[in-house]
């Protein structure tokens, strides 16, 4: 990502800062200074000034904070900050982390000779806006200036924002989970789909998507998630296509089929088709779901996703009785199954984040399915405490008493 310094992020150096603010005029919109501030034991750059400096951008078009810059007339001047813990990088995320939501975030920090640091913070504009400080204010970067949200109009444009890029993640992650090519697995009586898309992303997905390290990428991830992690050997060759607005990767295993469908939208498509012959002894959480889940995290990663995500969970299940290899039939599912208990389809939209999948997500997801079964499955919360026990005087009161 090209910066304000004149040089991609990754190539971002002290040099390039001490040259960007000898010439530079007051601040913009896409960049703030902070320098220490007098408080109680000396001159520190509080946490709060951070919190509401990058809040404020993130809120905006995203830009960059420099720590450790100050205004000396007409001038800047580079002192750096005093070094707020024994890892500046390590202080930057703690405080960064108690903002709502957490904004895209990458830091860059150097050591000075007096024993000071300059830091420099790559702030990414968030869709799922208003990012919030841990105190409950909103701020919002304009010309110059960082000011709190105080117009309820404007606040309430931001909300509208975030609920936008909230209804537009759910609708691309039930798009990614119902698109796919029918392919080999159209016979197959269950197939699982999992859609994942984020409410935030970095420009440009399709420069992402479309490039040759996407690709190789891709096939690490899946020979990874789908293959090696499962203990699983491919079977034949994967085929793959491109087209304008998606690319598709299918392969087969012993015991399924997977296909993998990652979007110029941002979303990822992850589907697992259970081959007949084991489809009523295969266990589903572990070698289905987990998997997709993961590689698709992995993928929306991949195209520069950040923030609150949307999943997409559909299980389709026809309970009928299967040709399979060899002239044999199939059975349809036993009463005892879980697929003979489901629906034709049986959908699951939990939010979640651009991370690996929990325990207690996986968990989760379980118990709903097992809801949608009929199982009596509860949450794992602590029941309400009983209300205490009224115990009846054996002698009425007086008032109670027939006269």
């Amino acid at each position: 990502m090209r910066t304000v310094f004149g040089v991609e992020w990754e190539q971002l150096t002290l040099k390039h800062v001490r040259e960007f603010l000898a010439g530079a005029p007051d601040e913009g919109l896409t960049w703030e200074a902070k320098g220490e501030e007098p408080r109680a034991g000396g001159n520190r750059l509080r946490p709060e000034s951070v919190q509401r400096a990058v809040c404020g951008l993130s809120n905006q078009v995203g830009g960059w904070v420099i720590l450790g810059a100050r205004r000396q007339g007409e001038d800047w001047e580079l002192p750096g900050i005093t070094a707020p813990a024994t890892e500046t990088g390590l202080w930057i995320d703690q405080v960064l982390m108690r903002l709502r939501p957490v904004p895209r975030c990458a830091h860059r920090n150097w050591s000075l000779r007096d024993g000071g640091v300059v830091a420099v913070i790559q702030v990414q504009p968030l869709a799922r806006t208003p990012c919030m400080t841990a105190s409950g204010g909103v701020f919002e970067r304009v010309r110059g200036q960082t000011l709190p949200v105080t117009d309820p109009v404007r606040l309430h444009e931001l909300i509208t924002r975030g609920q936008r890029a909230r209804e537009r993640a759910e609708a691309f992650a039930k798009r990614a989970a119902e698109t796919g090519s029918v392919g080999p697995y159209a016979n197959t009586r269950v197939r699982l789909s999992i859609g994942l898309a984020a409410t935030s992303y970095e420009p440009d997905i399709g420069s992402r998507l479309f490039h040759s390290r996407f690709r190789a990428a891709l096939e690490k991830r899946v020979e990874t998630r789908l293959f090696r992690e499962l203990h699983w050997t491919p079977v034949g060759d994967p085929s793959s296509i491109i087209q304008q607005d998606h690319i598709q990767w299918a392969h087969e295993a012993e015991q399924l089929y997977w296909v993998v469908r990652p979007s110029w939208d941002g979303s990822v498509g992850v589907q697992a088709a259970l081959k007949p012959e084991v489809d009523a002894v295969f266990s589903l959480f572990n070698f289905a779901v987990w998997p997709t889940w993961k590689l698709a995290a992995d993928l929306v990663v991949l195209l520069g996703s950040y923030g609150p995500a949307h999943l997409s969970f559909l299980l389709t299940v026809r309970n009928q009785s299967m040709q399979a290899p060899y002239g044999r039939t199939i059975a349809p599912f036993g009463h005892e199954t879980l697929f003979a208990a489901l629906r034709t389809e049986t959908r699951i939209e939990p939010e979640t984040a651009i991370a690996q999948p929990t325990d207690e997500e996986i968990a989760s997801v379980q118990r709903e399915l097992l809801r949608a079964a009929g199982k009596w499955v509860f949450e794992r919360v602590p029941d309400p405490p009983a209300a205490p026990a009224v115990e009846l005087s054996p002698t009425p009161p007086p008032w109670l008493r027939a006269t």
